[in-house]
């Protein structure tokens, strides 16, 4: 009977034991202090601002996010400024928070920040609402009431812009609709000379192929110091043969009054040099277009033509420096920043 008890009073307190292993633990009790959801919302959404945002213009990226080996983040924008200067200088880029060494090879895209970013909201120019970045654009371009649009007359010679939400108040009282055929029509020939500049340039170009001698190359632009006391930087290419001439096409970072890299407005210009000797006058049209490897999707064909004479004289074979059409300083920057600029130049003779 004694070892009886003794068993039943070993297994009611290991009953007892596993029961209290079971219970649940208790809850933690809430606390009336902690901050909203919409409070602690907003804050997340500004510290990630800050995480993300571009160490060197210290703003939000707009496109593609590259970072050093060490992870430090730059926008697009910045990145090629910071390669374009170091070309210029003849240095080594460098990361403005660590200064390790950064180019195209050693330095990567985050598509997990560009992602992120893209979900941040922001807040539109025109109405102040707020949206998510990867909507903003067109937001603002087709669907914000108070977005800057023109009068549907405009090709007739209204010249009203204001917020699109009163677009049609404004077309219901302007005056263009009444004016007189004359007038419309003084406003439709000053469009319409606009067009017609655009269209003798496309004529002028599709002229040139119609010519009996043309040829196009594909051409490598290699960086070059001068022997100045400043050097300065340009670009010239190996030589290449059309016509039975050898040629080279140089380039320059303009402006060249003064310390590139001190100028946030950048272009380029460039000009033709004939390298050997012509038995006779020789007309050349020229222009430069992107090649299959080039850093620019499109540049505006701008022809222009040079005549080259037999004499040898100073300058004689080398025209002027000609404005390289690029739409940006970025692009120009992004030129810079490549190691080496390759373009495709189309040349037309204009034989007797």
């Amino acid at each position: 009977m004694g070892e009886s008890a003794d068993i039943a009073s070993g297994s009611s307190s290991l009953r007892s034991a596993m029961e209290e292993e079971e219970e649940p633990k208790s809850k933690k009790v809430k606390v009336d202090s902690a901050p909203a959801f919409g409070v602690y919302h907003t804050r997340l959404e500004n510290r990630l601002g800050e995480i993300l945002r571009c160490t060197v213009c210290l703003d939000l990226p707009k496109t593609s996010v590259y970072q050093c080996t060490n992870g430090h983040l730059m926008c697009a924008a910045c990145f090629t400024h910071i390669l374009a200067d170091g070309r210029l200088r003849d240095s080594t880029p460098a990361c403005p928070s660590c200064r390790v060494e950064i180019s195209k090879s050693t330095s990567t895209r985050n598509l997990a920040v560009e992602k992120a970013v893209s979900e941040l909201p922001t807040t539109c120019d025109f109405c102040s609402e707020s949206f998510p970045r990867s909507q903003l654009v067109s937001h603002q371009s087709d669907a914000c009431p108070k977005r800057t649009v023109k009068c549907s007359y405009v090709l007739i010679g209204c010249k009203w812009t204001g917020p699109a939400c009163t677009q049609n108040s404004h077309e219901s009282e302007c005056e263009f609709p009444n004016m007189t055929g004359k007038t419309v029509l003084d406003n439709v020939t000053a469009k319409q000379e606009e067009v017609n500049v655009e269209k003798r340039r496309t004529r002028d170009v599709m002229a040139l192929f119609s010519l009996d001698k043309f040829t196009f190359s594909d051409i490598q632009f290699k960086p070059y110091r001068t022997d100045d006391f400043v050097p300065r930087l340009f670009y010239e290419t190996s030589r290449f043969s059309a016509f039975n001439q050898q040629w080279v096409l140089r380039l320059k970072v303009l402006p060249d009054n003064i310390e590139p890299w001190q100028s946030n407005q950048r272009s380029m210009a460039y000009q033709l040099v004939l390298k050997t000797r012509p038995s006779s006058s020789m007309r050349i049209s020229f222009f430069l277009q992107p090649g299959p490897f080039s850093e620019l999707k499109e540049l505006q064909p701008h022809p222009r033509w040079y005549e080259f004479t037999t004499e040898d004289e100073p300058g004689a074979w080398e025209t002027e420096f000609e404005a390289l059409p690029l739409e940006s300083t970025h692009e120009c920057n992004r030129l810079l920043s490549a190691k080496l600029i390759s373009l495709r130049v189309f040349l037309f003779h204009h034989g007797k």
